[in-house]
């Protein structure tokens, strides 16, 4: 037998830790989605695609975009392949298969008069603009690169963020955090601008 396409779609195995972390939403959910965490962790269990979700129920948000009672709104981050670079706008799209599936799966487990609507959150497009000083003998073109794959990883929708799980829904970008995370970098003697555009 010969394998002529190498195969695609497949996960990790779980670790013990992350097991550890999911059993009591196993026993607590108990695959009926009521609360806004159920609708959550059930998303992540539906499909390895999915690789974070926000749900957004009546009253949980106070910006302009009010949910109407009885609906709930679920933003999914799409599993993605680059973590270091920057992420093609359409790879953090859900495919409409993938949208059909979950949909298909959380309306089983909702209840019967609960309105469920699956989106993608509204990305916002960030530039950096550094300009910073090396520490002698060092190669430009290499700390460039490191500053580079360091932002690219920080602001990164599925793993970045201060806590390296994605960045936070509706959180915004402070430049206190662009400084400490190039400071951090080695060859970078001192920062002397930054601008986010």
């Amino acid at each position: 037998v010969t394998n002529f396409k190498a195969a695609t779609g497949g996960t990790d195995p779980e670790t013990l830790e992350s097991a550890k972390l999911r059993a009591p939403q196993v026993l607590k959910a108990r695959t009926r989605a009521v609360t806004a965490e159920d609708f959550e962790y059930l998303a992540l269990e539906a499909s390895p695609l999915v690789a974070r979700a926000k749900c957004i129920s009546p009253g949980a948000t106070n910006d302009t975009q009010s949910i109407p009672p009885g609906v709930v709104r679920l933003l999914l981050v799409p599993a993605v392949s680059e973590s270091d670079g920057l992420i093609p706008g359409e790879e953090l799209e859900l495919t409409k298969r993938l949208r059909e599936e979950l949909q298909s799966y959380l309306d089983e487990r909702r209840l019967l008069a609960t309105r469920l609507e699956i989106a993608s959150p509204q990305y916002v497009p960030v530039a950096v603009a550094v300009r910073i000083k090396m520490k002698a003998g060092a190669d430009p073109g290499q700390v460039a690169a490191d500053v580079e794959r360091r932002m690219y990883h920080y602001i990164n929708p599925v793993r970045g963020g201060p806590g390296g799980n994605g960045w936070p829904f509706g959180r915004g970008l402070f430049l206190s955090e662009i400084y400490a995370v190039i400071q951090g970098i080695a060859n970078v003697d001192y920062i002397e601008e930054i601008k986010v555009f």
